[in-house]
């Protein structure tokens, strides 16, 4: 309305009749006027609608659900990721973030919580040890139909034969009924690979309690360690040992350090506040 009202009035003393000069001054500038005061409100409004529709626009590209069908989820993870580091290392910038994609991101639809490790070690004689290793953590499923696979495993070194390791205790509760899982045995360069695994479906969380006692000879298998298969929330590794046996608790590729929370003679604790992702861990060296 006040764009054909000033366009009318700017006409009209511009190019109308009038018996005053300054009556025909003063219409055209009035038009003038309104009509720039039209034109700049259009534009205010423009702009606004603009402002508005980019920011209503950007919801929906960046929602969830319309991400989920995107087919180019990986070049935009590429381009965003590029941006985040400015494109520092152009070179290997694929391989880098090809790496962070299959390695860090979750490939399995559940993770562990809260993993507690307690071992303690004794001389079951004068060059064997026993070492019992009580496992507590919750399983976390991304869903209650979800299928999880909990799996663990131990490898322990031999010189000549199997039947110089032993393994008198080994139990399994899931929620606090006792569970058997399937087990397979391996041995690759004189190193006994237990295998465990059990399926389990129909909850969000499962409490997993797991207890086992090895006994082998030291000088051929001084070495504890703990390798991620599944991403870990929160670790604690509480070691009890004899005083005439040393231990180097070190970390094994993990992100951050672990925090040394006990220090004494024969109890040592370790704890890692954070996530820890497949093939990271610990290691300990017994001496």
């Amino acid at each position: 309305m006040a764009l054909l009202l000033g366009g009318y009035l700017f006409a009209h003393g511009t190019f109308g009749t009038f018996e005053n000069a300054a009556n025909k001054e003063f219409v055209s500038g009035l038009g003038k006027t309104i009509l720039a005061s039209g034109i700049f409100a259009l534009l205010l409004k423009t702009v606004q609608f603009l402002g508005v529709f980019k920011e209503e626009l950007s919801k929906v590209v960046y929602d969830q659900k319309f991400l989920a069908n995107r087919k180019d989820l990986m070049e935009v993870w590429e381009n965003t990721s590029k941006i985040i580091f400015k494109n520092k290392f152009p070179k290997i910038s694929k391989r880098l973030l090809k790496d962070i994609t299959e390695n860090y991101f979750p490939s399995q639809n559940f993770y562990y919580e809260d993993l507690e490790h307690f071992i303690t070690i004794t001389f079951a004689d004068q060059n064997v040890v026993e070492v019992s290793y009580t496992v507590n953590l919750e399983i976390i499923s991304s869903a209650q139909n979800e299928k999880c696979v909990f799996e663990f495993m131990s490898a322990v070194s031999f010189k000549e034969s199997e039947e110089e390791i032993e393994i008198p205790i080994r139990t399994l509760k899931i929620d606090g009924v006792l569970s058997f899982p399937e087990t397979t045995k391996s041995i690759t360069n004189n190193t006994l690979i237990t295998k465990h695994t059990i399926a389990l479906q129909g909850k969000d969380s499962y409490k997993i309690e797991r207890h086992e006692i090895r006994r082998y000879r030291l000088d051929f298998d001084n070495i504890l360690y703990f390798r991620a298969i599944v991403l870990t929330n929160n670790l604690t590794v509480t070691l009890d040992h004899p005083d005439n046996l040393s231990v180097d608790f070190r970390k094994c590729g993990t992100i951050m350090d672990f925090t040394q929370h006990r220090n004494t003679q024969h109890v040592k604790q370790f704890r890692y506040n954070g996530v820890i992702y497949p093939q990271q861990g610990y290691i300990i060296t017994l001496n």
